[in-house]
């Protein structure tokens, strides 16, 4: 297929639709601007003429669950420009299907998982578990790349797309080398020293227009960074296809090392599982292995995979066990627990659904009970009959209701709709993922050798957050 049937497939397949909205440089792209830009772009020389905006980079805090709140982490969000990302867009298009074929000649289809479409998490782990379960006895080695995305090797990286795109390393056209200069060697500014410029009266955008945005960085109350060195942004909608391109040589050694032992070896981003046979390799043989794949990973990749945190265990029994020990432990793999006898979510899953519903439960049960007092005129009293823990809480609902004029409690649907549902909503809610996790597990359920409690453990917690909302209630009555 040459480069413009590439492109003219991809345009085909494209989604107009699906966007992440936010404030950039430029404005968000209508449907009939996307197509204007595709039909600009099917010429190859106006792709290596693009000049790209800056990204805008902040952190996020990611808050980790084990029981209870351990630490919080910082996240880094890196978002490209409207009209960049929408060229990031249609070249991962077209990275996907020459990935896809690539897979497909080197009888890779089943190794990598993510970043890919007709493929998820949970079909993956399903894959995975149902092997071990298979199994007599196996060993599984799980572990991850450090800092994977940050850490991608910009030759390496260009090398590899070659390969993926011709079939051999070789420079890579002028438009495809725009596209990947373009992510590789980013700018970013931050949002919010950007925030504090917003021209006021304008929606949809930071700037009115691009003169504004000049203006601001030549006269540097706006700081561009330098070109990024190392690394690659992790969000943009071409980044996951190049993380896949990167791997491949990796993949292919390390799908064949496994199938050497007549085990499988399976990749989602940057966390990588192998499962053995006990019959065809010793512990001795698995540690081995490990330390090949470690190996690899630095001479090949320029990756880490920490020794320490990458795990050996044994399945034997219908029981996960630590290594070449006795001791009990849980494979957590994609988001599933499995213990050897029962696939369930992993204990975070339920810990993060559980302490975010406790919080809006206290929230709806909050400005319920305020909303009532200050309607029927008894507010001031309904105060002052507040446990002193929960005052200043209820004492800030009571003012925003007054102030403002509620009439009923903001966001109530969309809570219920998230935490105490009645029935599943796609993508909206803890209940409907469960019920796909359920069902994708207990698929041809005569030849499955586990329990899946994924929907009945779904269901406790909803049950709980139900109960909660109760307490909160009758407490702050």
């Amino acid at each position: 297929m040459n480069e413009l049937n590439l492109k003219q497939q991809a345009i085909k397949t494209i989604d107009f639709q699906k966007d992440k909205r936010y404030l950039h440089i430029d404005y968000p792209l209508n449907e009939t601007v996307k197509k204007a830009l595709l039909m600009r772009w099917l010429d190859p020389k106006l792709v290596a003429k693009h000049r790209w905006l800056p990204f805008i980079q902040y952190n996020i805090k990611m808050q980790k669950y084990d029981g209870h709140i351990v630490h919080v982490k910082l996240r880094k969000i890196t978002l490209p420009s409207h009209t960049d990302g929408w060229l990031f867009k249609f070249y991962a298009e077209m990275l996907n299907v020459k990935y896809e074929d690539y897979l497909t000649d080197h009888h890779l289809q089943s190794v990598p998982i993510g970043y890919r479409k007709h493929h998820s998490s949970l079909l993956g782990a399903k894959e995975v578990i149902d092997f071990i379960s298979q199994q007599p006895s196996c060993w599984i080695i799980k572990g991850d790349f450090k800092n994977f995305f940050d850490n991608l090797r910009h030759q390496l990286l260009r090398d590899q797309l070659s390969k993926v795109l011709y079939g051999q390393s070789q420079p890579l056209p002028a438009d495809w080398y725009n596209v990947i200069t373009g992510l590789e060697r980013y700018r970013f500014v931050s949002r919010h020293k950007i925030s504090a410029l917003k021209t006021d009266g304008v929606h949809g955008s930071y700037f009115k227009n691009f003169h504004e945005y000049n203006q601001a960085v030549r006269t540097k109350q706006l700081h561009v960074s330098h070109p990024n060195r190392l690394g690659i942004p992790q969000g943009t909608a071409i980044s996951g296809a190049l993380a896949n391109t990167y791997m491949i040589d990796f993949d292919e050694q390390a799908d064949q090392l496994a199938a050497s032992y007549k085990g499988i070896y399976r990749r989602y981003s940057d966390d990588f599982i192998v499962v053995v046979p006990k019959q065809k390799a010793d512990f001795k043989q698995v540690e081995r292995f490990k330390q090949q794949l470690i190996a690899l990973a630095q001479t090949q990749l320029h990756l880490e995979i920490e020794a320490a945190k990458t795990k050996t265990l044994r399945y034997e029994n219908q029981q996960i066990y630590q290594g070449n020990s006795q001791r009990p432990t849980q494979l957590n793999y994609l988001g599933i627990s499995f213990s050897g006898k029962k696939v369930t979510l992993i204990d975070k899953s339920f810990y993060r659904e559980y302490y975010r519903g406790k919080r809006q439960m206290f929230y709806l049960g909050l400005y319920s009970n305020a909303l009532r007092a200050a309607q029927q005129g008894y507010g001031p009293q309904w105060l002052a009959q507040v446990p002193s823990k929960y005052h200043q809480a209820a004492a800030m609902a009571l003012q925003h209701i007054e102030r403002d004029g509620i009439n009923n409690v903001p966001h109530r649907r969309s809570i219920t709709t998230r935490y105490l549902p009645i029935r599943p909503v796609h993508r909206k809610n803890f209940l409907d993922y469960a019920m796909k996790a359920q069902r994708i597990f207990t698929a041809n359920q005569n030849s499955i050798a586990y329990q899946v409690t994924i929907l009945h453990d779904a269901r406790r917690i909803i049950a709980h957050e139900g109960r909660y909302l109760h307490y909160i209630k009758e407490t702050l009555k």
